[in-house]
């Protein structure tokens, strides 16, 4: 799995590997899928865990795919089928990363996102601010323990 570090060698970086941002890029925000992305950025900033994890899956599939040194992606479907634990693991490698860096990876989810905004050469979102006081969810979360207690 040292596909993911951007040092593959010294295993140093986990999930900064340049193929990441550059799938994360051609497939969610320059190709077909590009108006999704553009039309709703917030939920893509900063760049969600579970694309992260399904581009490193994606990764590893194409590594498998050329194992032989021939494509045998024929033989190799991407599917649920083949690659949910490969996922899942990325997606328990990426919740351990939250535990044990938090700073470093919220660093690397922004860069991915504003990475990938950049690639579209559209200008930045402006910040959208919430209407909803601060207090208003503070008494909901309040409730809610209250509920629950």
């Amino acid at each position: 799995m040292t596909y993911v570090f951007s040092n593959t060698l010294e295993r140093k970086g986990p999930y900064g590997n340049p193929i990441i941002q550059i799938l994360i890029n051609s497939l969610f925000f320059e190709g077909k899928r590009k108006s999704d992305a553009i039309a709703n950025p917030i939920p893509w900033n900063p760049m969600p865990l579970p694309v992260i994890a399904l581009v490193a899956t994606a990764v590893e599939s194409v590594l498998d795919d050329w194992s032989t040194g021939r494509n045998e992606a024929a033989k190799n479907k991407f599917s649920r089928d083949n690659y949910e634990s490969v996922y899942r693991t990325h997606l328990a490698n990426l919740a351990k990363f939250q535990q044990k860096a938090p700073k470093a990876l919220a660093l690397l989810r922004t860069s991915l996102w504003e990475n990938a905004w950049s690639s579209t050469n559209t200008a930045f979102p402006e910040e959208i601010l919430a209407p909803i006081e601060d207090d208003v969810f503070e008494a909901a979360e309040a409730e809610a323990l209250d509920a629950l207690a």
